[in-house]
């Protein structure tokens, strides 16, 4: 049981801090303070369905259908390329955490964190496809532990990064800290749409 829980947390864990669109967002929530508690539970609830699907052999069902794959990337390349790009135009702006919070509501939030963490094939691949494929070699009375040790790592990743990003928030106070994470967050962005180019 304990064998099964650790395998699925490390594998999580190991998965999931990369960083990638989805991180990036998550870690400016954090630094600005704005809808915490929602942008780490919806983020958590996502990766748990889509792990919990892997486990329970949904992996089968999206490497049956690539044309499914192919179009969530075309959709994924689009919004990347143009979150990335205005990212870059806030770099022209000299925005403070305070103009930054200014009319970002709870709605607009989830909408970000839906589309990046559901129009992004590696999302799927990571989650369903490879968490699933490792989950189905153990025995079956070990795939239970493994599913929750691997939406725990999930759990644990989402808030940590949502709360403890905030403590950075005092080396933030200037234009300049923003247009670094401006820059930082597109070249992410336009980076992962070129990946899946």
């Amino acid at each position: 049981m304990l064998a099964a829980l650790f395998k699925g947390f490390s594998t999580s864990a190991g998965l999931i801090m990369a960083i990638g669109a989805q991180n990036a967002f998550v870690l400016k929530q954090g630094l600005m303070r704005r809808h915490l508690l929602a942008t780490a539970l919806v983020c958590t609830l996502i990766d748990g369905v889509l792990i919990s699907m892997g486990t329970l052999g949904f992996r089968n069902l999206i490497e049956g259908h690539p044309l499914l794959i192919n179009g969530l990337k075309y959709f994924a390349i689009l919004f990347l390329f143009i979150y990335g790009g205005v990212s870059f135009y806030s770099i022209f702006q000299n925005k403070t955490m305070e103009s930054e919070n200014q009319d970002i509501t709870l709605s607009k939030t989830l909408l970000v964190i839906l589309s990046l963490s559901l129009l992004n094939p590696h999302v799927y691949l990571d989650t369903v496809v490879l968490i699933g494929s490792i989950c189905s070699q153990l025995q079956l009375e070990d795939q239970p532990y493994f599913t929750v040790g691997a939406v725990a790592a999930s759990f644990c990743w989402f808030f940590s990064l949502t709360y403890g990003s905030r403590l950075l928030s005092p080396f933030f106070k200037k234009p300049l800290a923003w247009k670094i994470i401006h820059f930082i967050t597109g070249a992410i962005m336009w980076a992962i749409a070129l990946t899946l180019i």
